[in-house]
């Protein structure tokens, strides 16, 4: 995962894919899965933002969860959704669910479990 904040360039897209550039030089494509319906560019767009917002008002365990880039036990769903994105809408069809399913990788998967929209418990 990238870090919050991190500033990308679109170098190109295609129908593959959304090709980006870190400052650092090094580039990735964000590849387009079967299981999404929406427009690939807005859906790219949740993901990546022109501006980044001002997460010092959130209680410090979201913040904590957020610079590591993770779920951590106490945090909100908003910690949650700033520190790890928007679940796969395939998995988490409602970011109201009390279980929101992230992919690791393609073969490791970790579920965040919310009650009173607080994370209870990670696996």
């Amino acid at each position: 995962m990238l870090p919050r904040c991190t500033p990308v360039t679109i170098v190109g897209a295609n129908k593959r894919g959304i090709k980006f550039r870190l400052e650092t030089g090094v580039e990735y494509t964000w590849v387009y899965e079967k299981y999404i319906k929406a427009d690939h560019i807005q859906y790219f767009s949740q993901f990546f933002v022109p501006q980044c917002d001002d997460v010092s008002g959130l209680p410090e365990i979201d913040q904590e969860g957020i610079r590591a880039g993770k779920a951590f036990l106490g945090m909100s769903k908003q910690g949650v959704l700033y520190a790890m994105g928007i679940p796969p809408i395939h998995q988490t069809p409602s970011l109201d669910a009390d279980l929101w399913t992230y992919f690791l990788n393609r073969a490791r998967r970790t579920t965040v479990r919310f009650e009173n929209g607080f994370v209870v418990e990670i696996r």
